[in-house]
């Protein structure tokens, strides 16, 4: 059994099929802009077995930057700090927990007018 991709477009009023012989992507498929969230063509063309300059696999993986950071510190522990020297950073599961109220520092302003 073969997957088929099957991409619709719409010229001149008729609904045209096609499958890429071959892909070159050159942007990344996920950004936070509105809009511009093209994961789902890179599970369509990964599903119909399109060919491509690079991993899809990879491409798909390079839509969460916190996946990438985790592979990376993987290659840290295997190379070592002098091989592949990498910043520490913290993961927060979600926004909310990246400001605490101990964390916030709060310096009052003298509003007083002087006279």
């Amino acid at each position: 059994m073969t997957n088929m991709l099957a991409s619709s477009l719409r010229v001149n009023g008729w609904n045209r099929s096609f499958k890429p012989d071959f892909v070159l992507i050159r942007q990344h498929a996920y950004s936070m802009v509105p809009g511009e969230d093209f994961r789902n063509l890179v599970i369509g063309l990964h599903f119909g077995g399109v060919p491509s300059s690079n991993s899809l696999f990879s491409i798909y993986n390079f839509c969460s930057k916190p996946w990438v950071f985790s592979q990376m510190i993987k290659l840290y522990h295997s190379l070592g700090p002098e091989q592949f020297p990498l910043n520490e950073q913290t993961f927060y599961p979600n926004h909310t927990q990246m400001v605490s109220a101990s964390d916030i520092t709060l310096h009052p302003h003298n509003t007083h007018k002087s006279p």
